[in-house]
């Protein structure tokens, strides 16, 4: 019971995680796009 009531919070910090990595990614790929 606790541990499936913390589940969703994890959930959100490792989705909103993954969403701060592909932004940093894309902005990194943009970057190199630019440089070039």
């Amino acid at each position: 019971g606790i541990i499936n009531l913390n589940e969703p919070k994890y959930r959100c910090i490792s989705s909103s995680d993954y969403i701060r990595r592909l932004a940093s990614s894309i902005d990194f790929k943009i970057d190199n796009l630019l440089l070039v």
